[in-house]
């Protein structure tokens, strides 16, 4: 007796013709390589420049050192050296915040209000700023504020130490020393012998870069370079202080009596020729 086999039918494509199932996943897999490719081009070559330095920024601290700006002096023999600053440097604090740490902005810019002065919603508008790595709050703070604020133990909320200018006799010789300006170029010398002289008072700024973790501290065996800070340089005027002050109190006493617009003395040494004192 003879076994009956199996019948199968098989499914014959006309030479030359493809399975529309297969050039579907021919094209989304080439679609797909395309959007990879655009994306590769995109982040290599277009933004390579951008990812690099964020790579470069979460790995490696570079941060500027400044000198200090040298001060300006006129002779005062009542002094132990023999001379008198009329533009010095102190020391002073920036109250800053570093949003992206805090926890509570409308908690943090209630304590902080009574101590820096202000309202809390602008505060607080600053405190919320997300990702924001630094926000100045307040410049040129007392010590006294400084430990207030630090004494309140508040997260992503902390000071740091500036030098700012101060001029003692300022009624008297603002008019030759000028003042410091700051700007988005950063601090210079505007007026005076504050801006005729700002290269030489200004030093050279330095850097210190170095490779750090993630938590931002230094890596011991990590590469560190850098370049010391020149300070600025100091000049010692021909002015005599004593025999400013008494010009300067003298020439405003005049303008007041005789009621006139304003007034100018110079007074220079008979011999030299150097200026002692000069008031307007």
């Amino acid at each position: 007796m003879l076994a009956r086999l199996p019948f199968r039918v098989r499914r014959t494509t006309r030479r030359g013709s493809r399975d529309p199932r297969l050039v579907f996943l021919v094209c989304i897999g080439a679609l797909a390589w395309a959007m990879i490719g655009a994306r590769l081009f995109v982040i290599q070559i277009l933004r390579g420049g951008w990812y690099t330095a964020l790579a470069s920024g979460q790995r490696e601290l570079f941060e500027k050192i400044y000198p200090e700006r040298g001060e300006i002096f006129v002779h005062d023999r009542r002094q132990t050296d023999g001379r008198f600053p009329i533009a010095t440097n102190r020391q002073a604090y920036t109250i800053y915040a570093v949003p992206r740490d805090i926890p509570d902005p409308v908690r943090t810019a209630r304590k902080l209000v009574p101590i820096l002065g202000g309202e809390v919603i602008p505060l607080e508008t600053r405190l919320a700023k997300p990702g924001d790595p630094y926000e100045p709050l307040k410049r040129q703070v007392s010590r006294a504020e400084r430990d207030a604020v630090l004494a309140l133990h508040l997260p992503g909320i902390a000071a740091e130490e500036m030098l700012v200018r101060y001029y003692p006799d300022a009624a008297y010789a603002a008019h030759l020393t000028g003042f410091v300006g700051e700007d988005a170029r950063g601090r210079s010398g505007r007026y005076g012998l504050e801006g005729a002289f700002d290269a030489m008072l200004s030093g050279t700024t330095g850097f210190r870069e170095s490779e750090i973790d993630p938590r931002g501290r230094w890596i011991v065996f990590g590469a560190r370079t850098g370049t010391s800070a020149a300070n600025g340089a100091d000049l010692l005027l021909t002015i005599d202080r004593t025999l400013q002050l008494e010009t300067c109190r003298q020439l405003e006493r005049a303008v007041t009596d005789a009621q006139a617009a304003g007034g100018t003395v110079v007074i220079l040494h008979p011999v030299t020729g150097a200026i002692r004192a000069m008031c307007s």
